[in-house]
């Protein structure tokens, strides 16, 4: 399927980049490989340079993967380089609290310590006593740093949630530090990463195997979701879908994992992940790259599930 931005290719990564953008030819023979070999998947030379252009452009690398509930993959670019999860390693981590039936335990607040954005935590005293379900709420609503590492505390650390990813069959997600020190993210460091595809693997199989009061739960919370109210819930072609989205942010880095659903109850997972040349730019200015990004998957989704559809109603 040709989408204009964004485009699907049988394989695995095309262009690498380390801080700044590697050797410009790597790209020039990459694309060149892309025209002269026997593919499935035929995509005109305009359409594959497009989003390299704007990327260029821009200093900006992007990964995208596009789902639908069943595992096909509707669009795809890069998507098994890695990049820094963020804050979107929040929501597997309250996805395995519910699933555990670990909400009620409780905590005093002061274990989340005291790093920085915690609209929720900061309110509370260090020895006011939490339950894991609130910490969490707290978490999937307003992105807290203090809250998140109360969970992690709690739960096991960095390493137990990663193991607990892989009994689920996530094989490449991973975490390995506590909030802020996650966000501090190298292109060669594998620390605190994902890849587009594993992160919409993921969320598919969580989505489809948590037990129904524990998925619930993690919709509810993911669609009480404040930091993103500007990005696909936005795009006014998916007013009346259902958004449940989990974004995410560090230096030089933007994160958005989400869980969409149409009126006629057609399931789509994406995961969007950025790479910003100039390390110190701001959320406004990554914002701006993803929410073009964003507005090409919402034109996909509506294509898709139109033909969907149309196909429902012919049998």
């Amino acid at each position: 399927m040709r989408v204009k931005g964004i485009w699907s290719v049988p394989g695995k990564e095309d262009v690498k980049m380390s801080g700044t953008f590697r050797n410009r030819c790597a790209v020039a023979l990459w694309v060149g490989a892309l025209f002269c070999c026997s593919i499935s998947v035929q995509v005109r030379a305009e359409t594959a340079d497009e989003p390299l252009r704007r990327e260029k452009a821009r200093g900006v690398v992007t990964g995208i993967v596009v789902e639908k509930g069943s595992g096909e993959r509707l669009a795809a670019l890069r998507p098994d380089r890695r990049f820094a999860l963020t804050s979107t390693f929040k929501a597997p981590l309250c996805a395995r609290v519910w699933e555990e039936g670990w909400g009620v335990r409780k905590g005093r607040v002061a274990l989340g310590g005291t790093v920085d954005y915690a609209p929720d935590f900061s309110q509370r005293r260090p020895d006011d006593s939490v339950t894991l379900d609130e910490a969490c709420r707290a978490t999937l609503r307003t992105s807290d740093n203090r809250a998140a590492n109360f969970v992690l505390r709690l739960t096991g650390g960095p390493e137990a949630l990663t193991a607990w990813l892989r009994s689920r069959g996530d094989d490449v997600t991973r975490l390995d530090r506590f909030e802020p020190d996650l966000n501090r993210w190298h292109p060669d460091d594998p620390r605190d990463t994902t890849t587009p595809a594993a992160a919409a693997a993921l969320w598919r199989t969580l989505d489809g195997t948590l037990r129904p009061e524990a998925r619930e739960r993690w919709l509810e919370a993911l669609e009480a979701n404040e930091t993103a109210p500007h990005l696909l819930r936005a795009e006014p072609a998916l007013k009346h879908w259902r958004i449940a989205d989990r974004t995410g942010a560090g230096r030089g880095t933007r994160a958005y994992h989400a869980r969409v659903e149409s009126p006629s109850g057609e399931v789509y997972f994406v995961a969007i992940h950025l790479v910003v040349r100039a390390a110190d730019a701001g959320l406004r200015e990554k914002d701006a790259v993803l929410k073009e990004r964003l507005a090409e998957v919402a034109a996909l989704l509506v294509r898709d599930e139109k033909k969907s559809f149309s196909r429902e109603a012919t049998k």
